[in-house]
């Protein structure tokens, strides 16, 4: 084996720690910060020995010559590390940051990608604390209100941001809908993995208090809301998922791809009249006046359309997921009659693989 000089292998591993240093500051910003740094050192060096007094013409001349062929190796210098750093850059796995519907997520080719770097954020989540149930006090006597929060021995601040989304969450809804004398409002986990968490919200209204109504409300129509809320118990019913990244919620037109929500509309179609939940506008345009049901007259009340019909599926609907499906959540005479309820549409992952948001929340499914 030929035996390799000292000074070769001191210089060789001077150059290695150049060229790590290099690839650590690959920007021409941070190499020009670091060749500044190194001339002005230079310059402290060259001040401090206070000889400059001392010096002739000739001298200060070869003295300026010295300088100035510093200063051009130096920039020779800068410019090969520059090139040697973009080369280095280059082989390692490229990072990629991404908006992702405002999520602000950080998108990562190779082996660290939004999967496992999602995944991870819920695994830390799930292992360094735990849920709790929680009872939101109310003055009002019949109305109870049951959600939960996340607890940290260390409450960090993203929990924080998390727990109080949920909170401010459902007592908007609660504030809705304390006109009635009995509700009951429920929230629950049901997906916790990718990054997000997913919740089912219940909402449960019985016996609307005649103060609700609104000031010139006919008799007869309010003969009849006051009879709907008391012979009908009214079942509204909403979704949150939540980016556990930054404690913000998505919509429902995050999920999938701009063009691809007519196709999701016939999907769920499809499945509800395998459950028999579909009921088409064009029947109810059939229907007579006479015979049909005025949902304009409790729309004003519930807060959401009362079709009684499904035509397409709405950017903006309520849902949340499971750990197989998109879950879609509607009140009671939004897409049928009351006798249906609230009806919910569970979407099969394994069915919506070509509709989905490559940069969306559910992009995990393209693994």
């Amino acid at each position: 084996m030929v035996a390799i000089h000292p000074r070769l292998n001191r210089l060789s591993r001077n150059m290695e720690n150049i060229f790590t240093l290099a690839s650590s500051v690959a920007t021409p910003l941070a190499l020009g910060g670091l060749f500044a740094a190194i001339l002005f050192f230079i310059f402290k060096q060259i001040l401090s020995k206070n000889f400059i007094a001392k010096l002739t013409s000739t001298h200060s001349a070869e003295v300026v010559k010295r300088i100035i062929d510093c200063l051009f190796y130096l920039a020779l210098t800068a410019m090969v590390l520059g090139f040697f750093a973009f080369v280095l850059s280059g082989m390692k796995p490229k990072v990629r940051e991404n908006i992702v519907s405002g999520s602000g997520n950080t998108i990562i080719n190779g082996s660290h990608n939004v999967v496992s770097v999602n995944s991870d954020l819920s695994l830390i989540l799930q292992t360094k604390s735990k849920i709790i149930p929680v009872t939101v006090p109310s003055k009002k006597e019949g109305h109870e209100i049951f959600l939960f929060e996340f607890q940290e021995e260390i409450p960090s601040i993203q929990v924080r941001k998390i727990n109080s989304l949920i909170r401010d969450t459902v007592w908007k809804i609660y504030k809705k809908n304390e006109f009635y004398r009995h509700v009951k409002i429920s929230a629950k986990p049901m997906f916790f993995e990718y990054g997000l968490l997913g919740i089912s919200i219940n909402i449960l209204l019985e016996e609307m208090d005649v103060e609700a109504l609104l000031p010139g409300t006919p008799e007869k129509e309010a003969m009849f809301l006051l009879y709907m809320a008391s012979a009908h118990p009214l079942e509204k019913a909403t979704g949150l998922v939540i980016n556990i990244a930054n404690a913000e919620p998505y919509e429902f037109k995050d999920l999938f791809r701009s063009d691809a929500m007519p196709l999701v509309s016939m999907q769920m179609k499809a499945i509800l009249r395998a459950s028999e939940q579909y009921y088409p506008c064009e029947d109810q345009a059939k229907i007579n006046d006479y015979e049909r049901f005025d949902s304009l007259i409790l729309e004003k009340y519930l807060g959401y359309p009362t079709n009684g019909c499904f035509f397409e599926a709405r950017p903006n609907a309520n849902f949340y997921l499971t750990p197989s499906a998109v879950v879609v959540k509607y009140s009671r005479y939004e897409i049928g009659p009351g006798m249906l309820g609230a009806p919910e549409v569970a979407i099969p992952f394994n069915s919506i693989g070509k509709f989905i948001n490559p940069n969306g929340p559910l992009a995990f499914l393209d693994t």
